[in-house]
C-alpha cells in the first residue's frame, strides 16, 4: 500500500507544482520539476541515503521560488505537503527493506500510514484555511496560541510514546 501511495504522492506533487507554474506560463519551472521527481524514483533503488532528502530540498526550493513568482499558494501548499509525504514514504520503504521478518512489515506499514495521514491532513488543512482567513491577531494572542499548541503537541507526543511503550 505504501508503494502505491508513494507513486500517487509523487505524481500529485509534480502535477500540483507543475500546473501552478504552467498557470503562470513558466515552462522552465515545470520542466525543472522533473529533476526532484526523478531523484525520488531513483532513491527507491540506490543505497544512497541522501538522495530522498536532496529531492525534497529541490521540491521545497521550487515551491519557494513559485511563491516568489506569485503562484497560487494553495497549490504550492498542497504540492509541498505531497512532497513531504513522498519523501517520508521513500524513507519508510527503505527501512522496510532492512527488516527481515515477514510478519512485521504489514503491521508497521499500517501504523506508519495512519500516523502519516493523521499528521498530513491537518498539516495541509490548517494552513489552507489560514490562507483564506483575513484576520490580523494581536501579538499577545499569537503568543498564547503558540504556547497552547506547544503544550498540546507535548501532550500528544507523551500519549503516543506512552502507547508505544505499552504495545511493545
Amino acid at each position: 500500500m505504501s508503494k502505491i501511495l508513494f507513486w500517487i504522492s509523487l505524481i500529485l506533487t509534480s502535477c500540483l507544482l507543475g500546473s501552478a507554474y504552467l498557470l503562470k506560463g513558466i515552462w522552465l519551472g515545470t520542466i525543472l520539476l522533473l529533476i526532484p521527481a526523478m531523484m525520488m524514483i531513483i532513491s527507491l533503488r540506490v543505497p544512497w541515503s541522501w538522495m530522498p532528502s536532496l529531492g525534497l530540498i529541490f521540491f521545497m526550493i521550487s515551491a519557494a521560488a513559485g511563491l516568489l513568482f506569485d503562484l497560487m499558494p494553495v497549490m504550492v501548499l498542497a504540492g509541498v505537503t505531497a512532497a513531504i509525504i513522498t519523501w517520508d514514504l521513500v524513507r519508510f520503504q527503505r527501512r522496510l527493506r532492512e527488516i527481515e521478518q515477514d510478519f512485521l512489515p504489514p503491521i508497521l506499514e499500517k501504523r506508519h500510514l495512519i500516523r502519516l495521514f493523521s499528521i498530513s491532513v491537518p498539516g495541509f488543512l490548517i494552513p489552507a484555511i489560514a490562507l483564506q482567513v483575513k484576520y490580523q491577531p494581536s501579538f499577545g494572542l499569537i503568543i498564547g496560541i503558540v504556547l497552547l499548541l506547544a503544550l498540546s503537541l507535548s501532550r500528544v507526543m507523551r500519549l503516543i510514546l506512552k502507547g508505544k511503550d505499552q504495545s511493545s
